[in-house]
């Protein structure tokens, strides 16, 4: 048989319940918004990550060939200084 001491822990143990579910709903909401937060920061910074990559390859394209040019051109010097 319920006696009101019952009833009022049986409503204290739902009130506990709902304040529970509602701050566990404000966790994962502040969670869902952090992970939308660092996914666009993330997603920024690999487009960075990215230009930089490709500005390296450019760079390394253009010292390749003017290392390829200057060792033509020293060939070459070299070879028409053996003709003297």
């Amino acid at each position: 048989m319920a006696t009101q001491g019952d009833n009022s822990a049986s409503k204290g143990s739902s009130e506990a319940n709902a304040t529970t579910e509602n701050t566990d709903n404000a966790i994962l909401q502040a969670i869902n918004g952090l992970k939308t937060e660092f996914s666009s920061k993330l997603d920024g910074l690999l487009s960075a990550v990215n230009s930089v990559k490709s500005e390296l390859t450019r760079c390394q394209k253009r010292i390749s060939e003017t290392e390829e040019r200057i060792s033509n051109s020293e060939y070459q010097t070299a070879k028409m200084t053996s003709w003297s």
